[in-house]
């Protein structure tokens, strides 16, 4: 299985993303202010929820399964998350109703080199009456997340209050299992509407950490238990682990290739999530000595500098060199990169970064260059980056920032470069040029699939929307370009 699409609703700045069909490198535009870090942070949400939960202890206290706050991601709480409707205010006093709650939809395609997709993709085109082989098929997880209160407890659980698995072709959706999870007290009689008081209808705080426990808490993997279809308490079609004797045989076989679906699912969905990896706005400057401890080494990964920590401890690959080559080839007046180790200082190496400049024959230390070189280092670093047999999903903030224009455009060639069809770049811009090289490169090599253009704008009520610009076989845009770009150039000219 593979990731190939998105979507938010009630997240942050949108209340419906639509489907965000990624390509292997995809682009994020919009003013200021737009809306365009929501789609980064759902997605760096399910990174640190995931990361956040794999040091979980068996039997620890229940947790939620997401990760609001950390070192580097702060999204203070559910109803912080969740969108506002504009003018509709909401308060933690209100059982959650369906536009209270954030929901995450993934699509998946079924790979033809997968001996266990390949039986799904056989079991699910004898279902579907317009199959027509799995390039016209997709299985669709739609997760939503509700906050439950309880009387006795001031402290919310976020719960996962509903999961739906689907195939989908063309023409076709068919609903495989389904799931409305509630606390058995509140699911047997009328769902409370917004509104409603939890006060009188609230279950017990012991029954509300069981079904938190229950929902989130699994070895070292809280976050994606919640996805095991066949575990769930209190629903309406419950998978068993073995198929029962009570079954036809097309019912027991249906029932655990099901099971199987959901297991390669939520196998993917972890891969995914465990790949992502953001580099951020605000990188920090050059040092004229980088000290290889592990604590300093463990701090600049976390912070999304896993490439650059790869770069200063292996600096004698010949990945190093292709880096190297490529940042002289952002910036001119360089001849050469390298990375030089000092003898130890006490325990730990010394790595410095070093700059040729070939008018003057001479070296010189990354602190004493330009700025943007080292602005731009981790950011070519990350492109390049890749292990064997691995998906990489990057997610890169601004990376035109100190930049000249002719420097841009080249950064633009290695992005285009770089992309592969086993990742996925996902690229926070303000960069014009960054659109015309990449569409240039792409009508040059008559390929359209292997670049994508978003546009985030806000609505006059104040929510976001997001669209897709197509490109034309000519190199145009199918679609006009929001304001805000490239005819301001042209209106202050004339």
């Amino acid at each position: 299985m593979k990731i190939t699409a998105i979507r938010l609703k009630n997240f942050l700045a949108f209340e419906n993303t639509g489907w965000l069909e990624f390509a292997p490198l995809t682009f994020l535009y919009g003013k200021n202010s737009a809306g365009k870090s929501s789609i980064i942070r759902a997605l760096r949400l399910l990174n640190e929820s995931l990361q956040s939960h794999n040091t979980q202890p068996i039997g620890s206290e229940p947790q939620t399964p997401f990760t609001f706050q950390s070192r580097s991601l702060d999204l203070l709480d559910f109803f912080n998350v969740l969108w506002d409707g504009g003018d509709l205010k909401r308060t933690h006093k209100y059982w959650p109703n369906t536009s209270d709650s954030i929901e995450m939809g993934f699509k998946f395609s079924p790979q033809e080199d997968n001996e266990t997709d390949e039986q799904i993709i056989s079991w699910l085109g004898e279902k579907l009456y317009d199959f027509e082989g799995k390039n016209n098929l997709t299985v669709e997880l739609l997760l939503r997340f509700s906050q439950k209160l309880s009387k006795n407890d001031k402290t919310p659980a976020v719960i996962l209050s509903s999961y739906t698995l689907s195939s989908v072709t063309e023409k076709t959706k068919d609903t495989l299992f389904q799931s409305e999870i509630y606390p058995s007290e509140i699911r047997e009689g009328t769902n409370p509407t917004h509104g409603d008081s939890l006060e009188h209808k609230s279950s017990s705080l012991e029954e509300l950490k069981r079904i938190a426990s229950t929902l989130a808490v699994h070895q070292d993997k809280a976050f994606l238990y919640i996805l095991r279809v066949n575990e769930f308490p209190d629903t309406d079609f419950v998978l068993r682990d073995s198929p029962s004797t009570e079954l036809s045989s097309e019912e027991q076989s249906s029932q655990g290739l099901i099971v199987t679906l959901s297991e390669q699912v939520r196998n993917t969905l972890e891969t995914f999530s465990e790949s992502i990896n953001f580099l951020p706005s605000n990188r920090p400057p050059a040092q004229r000595g980088y000290y290889l401890d592990q604590q300093f080494l463990t701090s600049l990964w976390s912070e999304g500098y896993r490439a650059f920590c790869m770069y200063l401890q292996q600096p004698e690959t010949a990945w190093a060199d292709t880096l190297g080559g490529n940042i002289a080839r952002v910036f001119h007046n360089i001849d050469k990169v390298e990375v030089q180790k000092a003898a130890p200082l006490q325990t730990n190496e010394i790595a410095s970064i070093v700059i040729y400049e070939p008018q003057n024959e001479s070296s010189k230390n990354l602190v004493d260059v330009g700025y943007g070189i080292s602005q731009a280092i981790p950011v070519v670093a990350e492109l390049l980056y890749s292990e064997p047999n691995q998906a990489k999903v990057s997610l890169i903030e601004d990376p035109e920032l100190h930049l000249d224009a002719k420097s841009q455009l080249d950064l633009a060639s290695i992005m285009f470069e770089a992309s592969k069809s086993n990742s996925i770049t996902i690229v926070e811009t303000h960069s014009e040029y960054f659109v015309r090289r990449c569409i240039g490169l792409s009508t040059k090599a008559s390929n359209f699939d292997q670049v994508r253009f978003f546009v985030v704008e806000r609505t006059s009520l104040g929510s976001s929307q997001i669209s897709q610009l197509d490109i034309t076989s000519d190199g145009e845009f199918s679609q006009y370009w929001p304001g805000g770009f490239f005819e301001e150039r042209f209106e202050d000219l004339f």
